[in-house]
């Protein structure tokens, strides 16, 4: 697919928000890039704290936590802090009961703390929401969770 922007696009935000004129897009680049630890893309993606594959969805919670839906490793990574270097260890886990493995509801029967297939993430109220796609349902969470409980 291919995506262009109109002549029109500008990289800054429309008047009024609450940061008025803050850029959206920084020319240099990134600053901060999690998920990639500098291998090659046909490089086998063993799963680690600082390491994703496919990753689909993303969140930055009220809180001011950052939560990535690794999709290909079928878990959510969780940054407690916005991480301000490349490829930080995520500090939460969720789907697997390990950093270091991965597989589709971690290789056994569907839970609650399971994943097949994580989509998409949204923060509502103070709460955390999850598409788990390839077992059909919405996991939600009133309180950000802690860890795989």
């Amino acid at each position: 697919m291919k995506v262009s922007l109109a002549p029109s696009f500008s990289p800054i935000k429309a008047a009024g928000t609450v940061t008025e004129g803050a850029p959206l897009l920084d020319p240099a680049g990134a600053r901060v890039i999690l998920g990639s630890d500098g291998g090659l893309l046909a490089d086998p993606i063993t799963p680690a704290a600082h390491r994703m594959f496919g990753p689909r969805g993303v969140c930055l919670h009220p809180s001011g936590a950052l939560w990535v839906a690794d999709t290909g490793h079928h878990r959510l990574l969780g940054w407690r802090k916005l991480p301000d270097r490349d490829d930080a260890p995520a500090d939460i886990l969720l789907g697997q009961p390990a950093f270091g493995r991965e597989g589709r509801n971690a290789k056994g029967p569907v839970t609650a703390a399971t994943l097949n297939v994580p989509t998409g993430i949204a923060a509502f109220r103070g709460g955390l929401a999850v598409a788990d796609a390839w077992n059909h349902r919405v996991l939600i969470w009133r309180r950000p969770p802690a860890g795989p409980d």
